[in-house]
């Protein structure tokens, strides 16, 4: 009668008498299982949706679902491994007490079965009671009011339940897989067989340090934004594989110099430390590498999108120089039309909006030193040059002259000296310590010049075109919703000027006009968009480096613990052959401080190196204020190293109760 009872209960003793080993996998699980929920949920969100930029918003969030799904399937996947790994003799022993393979298929089959129904409901729950709370952190960051009432969706559930779902029935098709392959005595012998001293495989080194430093002179040799995107991933792969190939034989070889070391060796808290970690270290040098590409990424992660974040004023200042621009293009007469009307429309909002217009004339050159010429052919690398007659240029530069023949240049990426030739036309450069105007036309992924030259250098150079642009700009102090009107009131005028229409004059006469082309930018309404990328950025952020450290910590939980039950009866021949207990804690503290703080201290190191590619890649995103990149990164770094000592802290607690 109580046949049909016994699978189940064995399934739930073998969790409940593992669950050193099992609870953690069942948080790591539960939380996976809530964050992708959470995730899965405030893509679909309909406050979100109806928002301005919500659509690119909401793309990120479900770039964030993908993300979590595949990385959850690798956590869960690694962790399941290593718990079979560790119950291989207890699987062997059942069937050599006369369970049958098909028995103890069944017995894994209930346990992830309780396991997959307890992760699966839990991180359901988890992610419905953490959902709101989320949801109130993405509407703060992203600046838009929350909606009342609770978020909740059917279909997310039902979608989480079904991935997750999946994971489990993978992991245990693998687990089946290795018990119908594995014979009894293999599985009894596991973990007894005693691991000879690695070799140190020097060509593995030659490889890992090869990949490593072309990883880094690449970072380190990048030269604008679109080098730094044609080379990351490369860097990136370079440096992972550099990593592990390192961590495998490199640090073999390392502990074989300290072995030779004789001063640093022969000493007590030394000898037992470098001997164990020489012997099990072609065991664990997968495990501390992939700590540290974790670190890296929670690092890396973590400091951009709070940079982005933190910069946000910076971007919108830099890429938005006044409240409001409309650049304007067609002939002298459409434009004066466009300047009247703007200034009439500016009038009804704020009466005290400061409005400044100047003509602007743009040419793309490719540069070689002093000399620009006209592009040929393919070339990306080119400087945008903004030409400004003098008379546009003098009201705001409190004064001073500028002789015919003469430019006056400024540049961001710096100023050129000496003489300059535009298209075969010299001119003596003249630098301008400040430029008063700021044209919203500049990128900051590009080289930018403005050159002021004479109103006679002007018209002669630009000779026969006809339809010049103008561009004017807005400075006012007023609310976000009258920056609002201000904008759909001057777009409304410029709109209402163009195509085609009649300008009377003072004598009486009329002309026809049209604008070709024209366009509005409003600060206000930049901010709203960036606001919204980068807040979604943050979040995001913040998701997958929470992800990335709890998959950090569940890694160096179980190499604690499996480390510790290795060392356990290595320690007690230690004090049995005369080693105090003081000597085996200064032993025990010397081997975990090593181990430990070696992975982050390398992931500081790669983070180093991608310094410089990081910040010509944040230029994508318009931020160049290296100074806060620095900042961020190091406070980052600053967190992350305390969140990691008391991980440390935790973990070699239960170590120490092991070996103990």
């Amino acid at each position: 009668m109580r046949r049909p009872l016994f699978f189940p209960r064995l399934a739930v003793q073998n969790i409940t008498r593992n669950r050193r080993f099992y609870l953690p996998y069942l948080l790591t699980c539960a939380g996976c299982a809530a964050m992708f929920y959470i995730l899965l949920l405030l893509s679909a969100d309909p406050a979100l949706a109806a928002m301005y930029g919500g659509g690119t918003l909401q793309s990120m969030l479900v770039f964030g679902v993908v993300v979590i799904g595949v990385f959850s399937l690798i956590l869960i996947f690694y962790t399941n491994s290593f718990l079979m790994k560790r119950r291989r003799r207890e699987l062997g022993l059942w069937n050599i007490l006369g369970l049958e393979k098909r028995h103890i298929a069944r017995v894994l089959f209930l346990e992830t079965l309780f396991i997959a129904a307890v992760s699966i409901l839990g991180g359901l729950l988890c992610g419905m009671l953490l959902s709101k709370l989320l949801s109130l952190l993405l509407y703060r960051l992203v600046g838009i009011a929350a909606p009342f009432g609770m978020l909740f969706s059917l279909s997310s559930c039902a979608i989480t339940a079904a991935v997750f779902g999946v994971i489990f029935l993978l992991t245990l098709a693998f687990n089946l897989l290795q018990i119908h392959l594995a014979r009894p005595v293999e599985l009894l012998r596991s973990g007894k067989a005693g691991e000879r001293q690695p070799r140190t495989r020097w060509l593995l080194t030659l490889i890992g340090l090869a990949a490593m430093t072309a990883g880094y002179v690449l970072a380190l040799r990048v030269q604008d934004a679109l080098a730094a995107i044609n080379t990351f991933f490369l860097a990136v792969l370079l440096v992972i594989v550099g990593t592990y190939c390192l961590f495998t034989s490199g640090s073999i070889a390392a502990l074989k110099a300290l072995r030779r070391n004789r001063r640093y060796y022969y000493q007590t808290r030394h000898f037992t430390a470098v001997s164990g970690m020489l012997h099990r270290m072609k065991q664990n040098a997968a495990g501390l590498a992939s700590i540290c590409i974790l670190c890296t990424m929670i690092l890396v992660t973590v400091s951009t999108t709070v940079s982005l974040y933190s910069g946000l004023e910076d971007v919108v200042r830099t890429q938005y120089p006044h409240e409001l621009t409309a650049y304007v293009s067609g002939s002298a007469q459409a434009r004066d039309a466009a300047l009247a009307a703007v200034r009439a429309a500016a009038a009804k909002i704020d009466a005290q909006a400061e409005i400044r217009s100047y003509r602007l004339h743009e040419r793309y050159f490719s540069r070689a030193g002093n000399e620009f010429s006209d592009p040929t052919g393919f070339n990306p690398q080119k400087t945008h040059v903004l030409f400004i007659p003098w008379s546009d240029y003098a009201p705001g530069a409190g004064g001073g002259t500028l002789a015919d023949g003469e430019a006056l240049l400024w540049s961001p990426q710096g100023t050129p000296r000496g003489t300059v030739v535009f298209a075969g036309t010299r001119f003596a450069a003249r630098a301008a310590a400040d430029f008063p105007l700021r044209s919203g036309r500049a990128d900051p992924l590009e080289e930018t010049l403005y050159a002021v030259l004479t109103d006679a250098d002007f018209e002669t150079f630009f000779r026969g075109s006809d339809r010049d642009a103008m561009e004017v700009d807005i400075d006012t102090a007023v609310s976000a919703e009258q920056a609002r009107a201000l904008r759909d009131a001057v777009d409304a005028a410029i709109q209402a000027n163009g195509d085609v229409s009649t300008v009377t004059h003072a004598d009486g006469t009329t002309d026809t006009v049209c604008v070709s082309s024209y366009s509005v930018d409003s600060r206000t309404e930049g901010r709203a968009e960036y606001q919204t990328n980068y807040g979604g950025f943050l979040f995001l952020g913040i998701f997958l480096g929470t992800l990335f450290l709890m998959a950090t910590v569940l890694i160096i939980y179980y190499k604690q613990v499996s480390e510790g039950y290795d060392d356990r009866e290595r320690f007690v021949i230690m004090q049995q052959v005369g080693m105090s207990r003081d000597e085996v804690r200064s032993s025990i503290r010397s081997q975990v401080l090593t181990v430990f703080f070696l992975p982050i201290g390398v992931a500081l190191l790669h983070v180093c190196g991608a310094f410089r590619m990081m910040t010509k890649l944040m230029l994508l995103f318009n931020l160049s204020n290296v100074g806060l990149f620095v900042l961020c990164t190091a406070l980052t770094a600053a967190v992350f190293a305390v969140i990691y000592g008391a991980v440390y802290a935790l973990t070699a607690r239960t170590y120490y109760k092991i070996v103990s």
